[in-house]
C-alpha cells in the first residue's frame, strides 16, 4: 500500500522526502482504512509494508519447537528491507514482541502498537460460559 500527498493544492501529486516513510506491519491481522489513514496523517508513513507470508506464518504462529530460530528468520529479513527512522507496527506473542521492540530501537527504527479497547460478552448455556471480546482501535502509539 503506498500513499501519496498533493502539496501544492494545483493537483499535482508531490512527495516531502523528508518525510516519506515506510511502515512495516508485525502482527496477525490487516489494517482497517482508518488505521492506514491514521499511519500516514500522524506519522507520515507514505508505504506500508507486510510480511510476506513464509514470515507472516512464523510470526502468527510461533511453534515452540524452533522458537529461537523463527525469530531470527524474522530479524534478519527485517534488517535487510528496514532503514532508519522507518516504523515498525509490532504486536503478537509477547517474547517476540519484546525482543523486536528492543531490536527496533536499538537499530533507530520506531516501534508502534495499535492502542485498542477491549469489550467483551459473556453468554451463559447452562454450566458453559462463552466469552467474545471485541477489540476497538483508539490509535497508535510509540513503544517507550
Amino acid at each position: 500500500i503506498v500513499f501519496y500527498s498533493s502539496a501544492n493544492g494545483n493537483g499535482d501529486t508531490t512527495l516531502d522526502v523528508q518525510k516519506m516513510r515506510k511502515g512495516f506491519i508485525v502482527f496477525s491481522h490487516t489494517l482497517t482504512k482508518e488505521q492506514e489513514k491514521e499511519l500516514n496523517n500522524k506519522y507520515f508513513i507514505t508505504e506500508i509494508v507486510f510480511l510476506p507470508d513464509k514470515f507472516q506464518k512464523l510470526w502468527s504462529s510461533v511453534d515452540n519447537n524452533n522458537y529461537y530460530d523463527n525469530y531470527y528468520k524474522i530479524e534478519r529479513y527485517l534488517e535487510s528491507i528496514i532503514s532508519i527512522n522507518d516504523y515498525i507496527l509490532i504486536q503478537g506473542e509477547w517474547g517476540y514482541t519484546h525482543s523486536l521492540i528492543n531490536w527496533s530501537i536499538k537499530k533507530k527504527i520506531i516501534p508502534i502498537y495499535s492502542f485498542s479497547e477491549r469489550k467483551s460478552k459473556d453468554t451463559i448455556s447452562g454450566e458453559q460460559i462463552t466469552k467474545i471480546s471485541y477489540f476497538e482501535h483508539i490509535e497508535f502509539k510509540e513503544y517507550f
